[in-house]
């Protein structure tokens, strides 16, 4: 039974998924096979008409005028036309849409983008499938560089030999490597940055790990602990708005209460 409404799976649009999260839409009635890798980019490939064809010589000529212009017969194009159409007209309905517009003719022949037209039709037709399936890929990847983080600093900090200057100033570098979310007040960004959204969200969640990182391995105070002097320099050179502030600020003494 069919459904009613545009689909809402590449699946149930006619899509074959594939072991590497790719999935593939390959039919008799197209004249490309469509690809939509893991991330929801699409990419095209042309597909060959049959031999025996009754338009492959037709085809075949026009290609060859348009590849050499200098050297190919004059053209009656009104006639031409009326014969294509009139083998078109011939043809089952399935056959004809495998068939090249005469401006793909024409377009295949200089090494241009054929069958643009329906290309459109594809990319415009899965263009929310497409972004829920990017970001969804996004988030995963992320979240699973996320969950590797706390290894990675953990091995950054006990097993990489390095100096423990040189340790403090890869935990800050990592730090000011995330991406940071625009200031308040900026334009709402348009669904196309959606994706940008979810990196600063999980870039954000990054941060606050390699802060808290650093208060339980690398304390304030300690013989490995960030001097006052080394913050203000790194800050000094930072590429992020935020400041960076592994320690907490001591707040000031209470004073005592009258007597």
């Amino acid at each position: 039974m069919r459904r009613d409404g545009p689909p809402r799976s590449l699946t149930e649009a006619g899509f074959r998924k594939r072991k590497d999260g790719s999935f593939v839409m390959r039919r008799a009635e197209l004249p490309f096979v469509v690809r939509i890798d893991a991330e929801g980019r699409m990419s095209f490939r042309d597909q060959q008409l049959k031999v025996g064809h009754p338009m492959v010589e037709k085809i075949r000529t026009a290609v060859r005028n348009a590849k050499d212009p200098a050297n190919a017969p004059p053209i009656d194009a009104k006639s031409l036309i009326e014969s294509l159409s009139q083998t078109i007209g011939s043809l089952s309905p399935m056959v004809y849409v495998k068939l090249p517009r005469l401006d793909d003719l024409i377009r295949k022949g200089s090494g241009q983008e054929i069958n643009t037209h329906l290309k459109l039709i594809f990319l415009e037709g899965t263009a929310e499938l497409r972004h829920r399936m990017a970001r969804t890929h996004a988030e995963e990847r992320l979240n699973a560089r996320l969950d590797a983080l706390d290894k990675e600093l953990q091995t950054l900090w006990y097993r990489s030999g390095l100096p423990a200057a040189q340790r403090r100033e890869a935990l800050f570098q990592l730090w000011d490597d995330c991406i940071e979310a625009p200031p308040r007040g900026s334009a709402k960004v348009s669904d196309e940055q959606e994706l940008e959204r979810l990196r600063q969200s999980i870039a954000a969640k990054a941060r606050k790990e390699i802060i808290q990182f650093i208060r339980r391995h690398v304390g304030q105070g300690t013989e490995d602990g960030y001097s006052a002097e080394e913050l203000q320099r790194l800050n000094a050179r930072r590429g992020s708005r935020e400041r960076f502030t592994p320690y907490p600020s001591k707040a000031a003494p209470t004073p005592p209460p009258p007597p």
